[in-house]
């Protein structure tokens, strides 16, 4: 994928989006909060106080017909399920809701172990590589894919390494999502598929605006942290970048999915996170600047 490309699927995605009552003047980082019912699963899905956590999602369900839920808000049902006892939540659709968590979470296992050969391939390859972006918390506890969508895998490697990683996933079958061969050197990343396995998106930088440092990622990979992921070895980025990457990612398409938003409410909750990316909240602080008035919009929503 190229930045002209990524902006003009954005525009695409912009355009088919329902109506929604805005949050202050735009442009706002409140833009990036969905209004309405998704609004509401969000808060039952983040807000640590459990009973406040019930009463939304019970206001949701209230006005909302189980059968219009499209995939964006079942992927937040996921997360309402797996984090609320059935004692606070007596809903009348208490199956239906434990049947989603149940069917996504079938269908993140299937895929996700239908990429082993290509981490194999990248093991034997000698190609060190970053799981980043959804799929993180599922390599932390698998048991978390109960909790969080993750059906795709994205994998990071260093920009020297992309090319041969590339031909590496290609001679396991992965191949390039749109039918050509790119120009690599152009490419920020790119969704690579195989019949019958799961999609796994390949990427040379970690975010879409790429500065400087991402260049030469040393401190990125210096931060990140060990793991085995369907065991194979694989490294997962240090909590701070992890925020960033969320924020990054998720707010180009921010209603098109929220599960970030939750990712993110995780994050600044475990680290106990005052509105700056300093030492604590991780080892070593990233350079990338960190918007001032994000930690407005968390405290609005789940404190």
């Amino acid at each position: 994928m190229t930045l002209g490309s990524e902006f003009r699927k954005g525009m695409r995605r912009l355009r088919q989006l329902e109506t929604t009552t805005p949050r202050g003047r735009f442009p706002s980082l409140a833009w990036a909060w969905p209004t309405g019912g998704r609004d509401l699963l969000l808060r039952a899905a983040i807000l640590e106080d459990l009973p406040r956590a019930a009463a939304a999602y019970q206001q949701w369900q209230d006005n909302t017909d189980f059968d219009t839920v499209d995939f964006a808000m079942q992927r937040l049902l996921v997360a309402v399920s797996n984090r609320i006892p059935e004692g606070l939540l007596a809903a009348k659709d208490r199956a239906r809701l434990g049947g989603v968590e149940r069917k996504l979470w079938a269908e993140c296992i299937i895929q996700l172990r239908t990429t082993e050969p290509a981490l194999a391939a990248l093991e034997k390859a000698g190609i060190v590589v970053m799981v980043f972006k959804g799929a993180v918390r599922t390599v932390l506890d698998i048991s978390n894919l109960r909790g969080r969508y993750a059906a795709e895998l994205d994998l990071l490697v260093r920009p020297d390494d992309f090319a041969r990683a590339w031909a590496t996933i290609g001679s396991a079958g992965w191949k390039y999502v749109l039918g050509f061969e790119p120009d690599l050197d152009r490419m920020i990343g790119a969704n690579l598929s195989k019949p019958k396995s799961g999609e796994l998106d390949l990427h040379k930088y970690p975010y879409h605006q790429v500065l400087t440092s991402d260049i030469k990622p040393d401190m990125l990979w210096a931060r990140a942290i060990r793991a085995r992921f369907l065991n194979h070895p694989v490294f997962i980025p240090s909590p701070t970048d992890r925020l960033l990457m969320a924020i990054a990612h998720g707010a180009i398409g921010g209603h098109e999915q929220s599960d970030w938003l939750v990712d993110c409410a995780l994050l600044i909750r475990a680290a106990r996170w005052t509105g700056r990316c300093s030492s604590t909240f991780a080892p070593s602080a990233t350079s990338r600047p960190m918007p001032p008035s994000s930690s407005a919009i968390w405290r609005d929503r789940w404190k």
